[in-house]
Order: structure tokens, then sequence, then C-alpha cells
């Protein structure tokens, strides 16, 4: 509408070990009355990870607004106000490293988070169930960094505390290989005391590359 700006932020690096901070500055091209009552929407967050915190920082009030729970934040804008009156800060999300079942039906998985370097002890850890039930608990740790082992192929929730956004939730996927499948095809010798038979095996699934014994 005729009262809205949109503004994109692209190409920016994600922060990897230290929060990546962006001035936004308020500009109205029309003359003003002394303040005004202004709004801040927050649209399209999906290429940024679950785990990463994203806050808006207003440098006049020290408010600060978890902008992924909250996609707006309304307030009074002044003349006087030329400065950067924003910060927006994307901080470095936890890291997820999957190990996968050696084989089709195992239950050998392995799911290892590690909190970013912006995150101080203690932490916190609870792995659960697609639907809720709490399959493993760490709590005051000072280990950044926390193991679900021995899990099959499913999915999985991690939940962490942060100290800039409380509970960070994320779903991680852990994936099985195909079931292993051997197809044998046997020709028999022409006649008899021949040595012109032969087996032919077809390998698919399980994990490439394979191993055949005779």
């Amino acid at each position: 509408s005729a009262d809205t700006y949109d503004l994109a932020i692209n190409s920016v690096p994600f922060p990897q070990n230290s929060p990546l901070s962006i001035p936004v500055r308020i500009r109205i091209g029309v003359s003003l009355p002394n303040s005004m009552i202004l709004t801040i929407h927050r649209d399209s967050i999906l290429h940024i990870p679950p785990t990463s915190c994203l806050l808006l920082e207003d440098l006049k009030t020290q408010n600060i607004i978890d902008f992924r729970a909250n996609s707006s934040y309304t307030f009074t804008h002044t003349q006087s106000d030329t400065a950067p009156r924003f910060l927006l800060h994307i901080y470095p999300s936890l890291k997820v490293s999957v190990g996968e079942p050696v084989c089709y039906g195992n239950s050998d998985g392995m799911i290892i988070v590690e909190m970013p370097p912006t995150e101080q002890p203690p932490y916190d850890f609870t792995f659960t169930t697609i639907d809720g039930q709490v399959i493993k608990s760490t709590t005051n740790s000072l280990n950044p960094s926390d193991t679900l082992s021995g899990v099959p192929a499913g999915s999985y929730i991690v939940l962490v505390n942060s100290d800039v956004c409380g509970v960070l939730t994320d779903t991680i996927n852990v994936l099985s290989p195909d079931p292993l499948n051997v197809y044998f095809n046997a020709v028999a010798p022409s006649c008899g005391g021949s040595s012109d038979g032969s087996i032919t095996i077809d390998i698919n699934g399980g994990r490439p590359p394979y191993s055949i014994h005779w």
C-alpha cells in the first residue's frame, strides 16, 4: 500500500562464531508531525536455521524483540530520530551432526548437537521423539555438546536452552540405508564334467561398496 515500504536483506553470510548485527535506519520522505507511530513487520525467515536467534534491538528504548517469535514491532518515531534506530542481530545456529544406522533396521544411529560459541554454560539438552516422548535429557552441563546414540531411523526433536532466545527447537531426521537385496542367477554347465557354468550376483541397497567372498 502507499504507506508501506518493504526492505529485503539478501546475500548475507550466515554467522558461524559471533552474531551478525545489521543497522536499520528509519527514513520518512514526507513531512511529519512531531511524532508518529510506525510498525516494523518481519516477513519470511525460511532460510534462517530454526536454532538461530533473530533479535531486533531498539537502540532508543533499549527494547529487544525476539523477531522469530514475534513478527512485528510497533514504536514511536520522531523527527529527531536520524541515526540508525535499530540493530538486527542474527546469531549462529546449533550445529547438528547425524550418523545413520549402519544397516537397514539397525538401532545404531547417532545425533550430535553442539551449542554455538555465543552461548555460555551451563547447557540444557533434551531429545524427544517426534510426538514429544523424552528420550534423553541433560541439564546443567558444562559440555557444549551432547550425543543421542543407539537410535533407529526416524525423526527426532532437540530442545536447547539459549542465553539469548530461551528454548530453541529443531527437528532432526535420521535416515536409513535401503534394505540389502542380493539376487543370484545360476547357469548350469553345458554337460556333465564341463566347467562352463556361472553364477551372477546382483546387489542393491545397503551401503556400497560391497565385499563378496566365494
